[in-house]
């Protein structure tokens, strides 16, 4: 692989990147609705702490369900990079069964604008 396809790769992953937080932003959004709404800010200002860790946790989702590695092989670079980037992979969480990528409401509703026949 040259460094050019390197580069057009990891910018493509990072374009799907972009667009899977917008669809769990939306599912988050459109789940938490009335009420109980855990999404809500108590104050307007610059507190980024909020969103910042409802991005965490949707970051977390992404790297368990659509960027996990799908063999090991390409294991020992991803072990160096680890090192390189000083990254401790075992402080991680495990999770205890494999996830599929969830279903996104955001999806559902574009195949149904584009498609109102299958309601």
């Amino acid at each position: 692989m040259q460094k050019r396809d390197f580069k057009v790769a990891m910018r493509e992953m990072g374009e799907h990147v972009v667009t899977k937080i917008r669809e769990y932003t939306e599912e988050l959004i459109h789940r938490n609705r009335g009420d109980d709404d855990r999404l809500r800010m108590e104050s307007i200002g610059m507190d980024m702490d909020h969103p910042r860790t409802i991005l965490y946790v949707i970051l977390h989702k992404l790297i368990q369900d659509d960027f996990k590695p799908r063999n090991d092989t390409y294991k020992h670079i991803m072990d160096a990079i680890f090192e390189q980037l000083k990254i401790d992979e075992q402080s991680r969480p495990k999770e205890k069964r494999p996830q599929g990528p969830a279903k996104s409401r955001f999806k559902e509703k574009k195949k149904q604008e584009q498609n109102p026949s299958r309601t």
